[in-house]
Parts: C-alpha cells; sequence; structure tokens
C-alpha cells in the first residue's frame, strides 16, 4: 500500500485544522517576504494561512529589503545587479519591474512615503551612506542627509512629514528626524550609547526603540510635539535583552523580542509597558514579529524547525501555525496593506 497520499493528507488536514484555530475568518492581505530556498535570494508573497506562495523575482543575483506601497499595489526593493545595489519597483504581481536608480552606489532600504508620492532610501558604499528621496515615477531625485557615517532603520511618520532614522559612526548609534524636505535635521537621542529601530506610534505623538543606555538592551518610548520631545520611558526594565519593538494599528500594544528566558521569544505588553506577556515557549529562537492590519494577529519568524521559518498565532500567542516549508530560511515578512 503507498502510504504517501495518505500521509499527504494527514499533513493538509493538521495544516487545515492549524489555521482554522486561528480564526474562522479569511485572515485580510498577503505576507511579502525573501526567501533562499532557490540559491538565490528571492521576493515571495503568499496569503496569511500559507497558501498561495509565489516567487515574484527571478534574477541571478539577491533581491532584498521589499516594501509594499500604501496601497498594496506596488513593491519597492533592491536588486542586486552585477556589481552593485539598485533601486526598483513592480506591481504586486511581480510583473512590471521598473528600475528605479541608476549609479555606481549601492541603493537599498526603500521605505514608500504614507501617500506613496515618494519613496526614501539608502544611497553609498564603504559604510558611508545617506537618505535620498526619489519620486514614485522616478523622475524626481533629491538628497536629504549628509552625515559622517551610515544611515538605516527609516521610518516615515504618519503623517509624511518626517522621517526617523538611525545614524551609525563608529561605535555609536543615534536617532534622528528629519523632515520630509530635509530641513530640521535633530538628534533625538544624543547618548553615548546605541539607540536603534525607531518605530513610530500610529498617531505620530511617540517614538519607541531599543537602546543599551543602561547597560543592556532596553526598549524606551519617547513622546514628541512638534518635533520636541516631551518624555523619555524605560519601558521593559529588565536584565534580559529586549529589543525590536514594534507597534500595534491600534497603537495599545507592543510585541517586542526578549531573552528574559536565555533565548529570543516574543512578548507583548501594553503602550505604557505594563502587562508584558510571554506568548511564545521554545527552546529554538522565535523572533521578528509582524503585526496584521487588523491587529488581530502575528507573524514572526521561528527556528524550531532547524531553520528560520514563517509561523503565524493569534495576538494573544495561542494557534501558532507554520506558514513555510522549505531547507532553506524565509525571513523579512511585510504585511500587505489593507484599504
Amino acid at each position: 500500500m503507498n502510504r504517501r497520499p495518505v500521509l499527504a493528507l494527514t499533513f493538509l488536514f493538521a495544516a487545515s485544522l492549524a489555521c482554522s484555530a486561528l480564526n474562522p475568518n479569511p485572515i485580510e492581505g498577503r505576507l511579502l517576504y525573501v526567501s533562499e530556498r532557490n540559491t538565490d535570494l528571492d521576493i515571495y508573497t503568499m496569503h496569511a494561512d500559507g497558501a498561495g506562495q509565489v516567487r515574484l523575482t527571478d534574477n541571478p543575483g539577491y533581491d532584498q529589503t521589499p516594501a509594499w506601497s500604501p496601497d498594496g499595489k506596488q513593491i519597492a526593493f533592491a536588486s542586486w545587479t552585477r556589481d552593485n545595489l539598485e533601486l526598483y519597483v513592480m506591481n504586486s504581481d511581480g510583473s512590471e519591474a521598473k528600475k528605479m536608480t541608476a549609479n555606481p552606489l549601492d541603493d537599498w532600504g526603500p521605505v514608500w512615503s504614507p501617500d506613496g508620492s515618494a519613496i526614501a532610501f539608502i544611497s553609498g558604499s564603504y559604510g558611508i551612506g545617506d537618505i535620498f528621496l526619489i519620486s514614485n515615477d522616478g523622475k524626481t531625485l533629491k538628497q536629504l542627509t549628509a552625515l559622517i557615517g551610515n544611515e538605516c532603520c527609516l521610518q516615515w511618520s504618519p503623517d509624511g512629514e518626517q522621517i526617523a532614522f538611525v545614524n551609525f559612526y563608529r561605535t555609536e548609534r543615534e536617532i534622528y528626524l528629519i523632515n520630509a524636505d530635509g530641513t530640521g535635521l535633530t538628534n533625538l537621542t544624543n547618548e553615548p550609547a546605541q539607540d536603534l529601530t525607531p518605530i513610530w506610534s500610529p498617531d505620530g505623538n511617540q517614538i519607541v526603540f531599543q537602546t543599551n543606555r543602561d547597560g543592556n538592551w532596553e526598549i524606551y518610548v519617547m513622546g514628541l510635539s512638534g518635533g520636541d520631545i516631551t518624555s523619555v520611558i524605560n519601558l521593559t526594565n529588565h536584565p534580559g535583552a529586549d529589543r525590536h519593538p514594534k507597534w500595534s494599528p491600534s497603537g495599545e500594544t507592543i510585541a517586542f523580542v526578549s531573552r528574559r528566558n536565555s533565548n529570543d521569544e516574543i512578548y507583548v505588553m501594553k503602550a505604557d509597558g505594563s502587562g508584558q506577556t510571554r506568548l511564545t515557549h521554545d527552546s529554538a529562537a522565535d523572533y521578528e514579529p509582524v503585526w496584521s492590519p487588523d491587529g488581530q494577529h502575528l507573524a514572526f519568524i521561528s527556528e524550531r524547525d532547524g531553520n528560520p521559518e514563517i509561523y503565524l498565532m493569534n495576538a494573544d500567542g495561542s494557534g501558532q501555525a507554520r506558514l513555510t516549508h522549505n531547507s532553506e530560511n524565509d525571513e523579512g515578512m511585510i504585511w500587505q496593506p489593507t484599504p
């Protein structure tokens, strides 16, 4: 008797049960991610239940740092072509890829403005990278920064007026703010420490970030009003390393990664730091939480299967289900915006 059909049906049945445990209603939006399953680094999409996995890029180089446009109809990404990284934009189905930049430097890390009219990105090489802004049709290009060192972690404010980012030079990492027209450059942290991963709250009044200013990694939040800092609060205050905060769409909850249990696990807490709750319980690393647009689910990376795979769970940690199944790395998820 051939057992393969039986095993296949058993697997599909188990997978359907896991996904139905997440939510009886379909989850909106697709997940965008990068995978090494075909030797090169390529960009893929799939439904939030793991179905419909589609390879969007198929180049001999490496395609990385994908970003959805605000309407979910286009994807900006960086592609290694011959000797350097260039910026491209393609439709959400992978068609009509258009080259946006063409210069001897590397261009990477695209981030769409909230209204979709422009894309901020990093351009540079050899440890020096500045922020540039290009119109969505590729016709207008403007340099925004010229700091010593390199920039990363670009984050548009919800109103599209400002960009928060990290400048790193030698051993220091500082969080800066700049207006979208290149004026008003401000160092928000100015600490002899490493301050990273600035993320705006949905209402644009706060920025959550990670810092080692207390001797270990903690998650802080700063209040902002008109570009001025009104408060700076340590939310986690724990001897374990707490990193990579992500606001929920409502702004009421923050997901983060912590090593307080000897390996990376995913936690959530209220916006004021209270109610810190562990969601994953595994001997392997779980990290990179990404909220669904409705705030009801979290996609994340887990190494519980021996390599980085994409998982999904309810916002309370229940119904954890594996979405990708291959021997290579799948990571870098971004949830498609919903109208």
